[in-house]
């Protein structure tokens, strides 16, 4: 049975997994605030912060 704090992993491993869940956030994250600021521009004609 692995103790506590032990997942089974390796730290490498581990790194590797949240530096792509981060890249992946962040791809989604621009993606949204720009879809976003493009709906913004659409309805008022300006850019948000113009």
């Amino acid at each position: 049975m692995a103790r506590s704090g032990q997942t089974g992993y390796p730290f490498r491993q581990i790194l590797v997994a949240a530096a792509l869940q981060g890249a992946i956030f962040a791809v989604v994250k621009t993606a949204i605030d720009r879809g976003g600021a493009r709906a913004f521009e659409r309805w008022t004609g300006e850019w948000p912060g113009d």
